[in-house]
């Protein structure tokens, strides 16, 4: 459920074919410089080791699956011999993008999603971040 806390408006979206209660979700927006025409988006992508990510557009009403998701791209929590990625369930809206943090086994990354184009990107961080650290966006 969509709350907007300005309008009290509610609305419900049907949920993907599949759901893990730790799956990734973030609300964004593809804005053009007409603010007529702005498009409100639900990124969401796996909880476990997987390639996919889903977006709902609530113009159309219905999740699509992401095509342009590079090949070599990871988007979920897992663990694999010695690789080990975990990226942060809550992601932070700034100015279009949302950002996660995300760490491997032997490195630190920003990972972030661009509603407008609908491609990640990762940058990575100078530091490497452990499962004992606190680091927030």
């Amino acid at each position: 459920m969509i709350v907007n806390p300005c309008t009290d408006q509610t609305r419900w979206i049907q949920p993907r074919s599949v759901y893990h209660m730790h799956d990734s979700y973030a609300l964004g927006y593809a804005s053009s410089n007409n603010k007529s025409y702005e498009s409100y988006k639900i990124l969401s992508f796996p909880y476990d080791h997987c390639k996919k990510a889903e977006i709902f557009e609530l113009k159309s009403n219905s999740w699509r699956v992401l095509a342009n998701i590079p090949p070599n791209e990871d988007l979920g929590t897992y663990g694999r011999g010695n690789i080990y990625q975990y990226t942060y369930g809550r992601g932070v809206l700034l100015k279009g993008n949302t950002y996660w943090i995300s760490y491997f086994s032997d490195y630190s990354d920003i990972l972030s999603f661009d509603f407008i184009t609908e491609r990640f990107r990762r940058r990575r961080l100078p530091f490497q971040i452990l499962s004992y650290n606190t680091l927030a966006l």
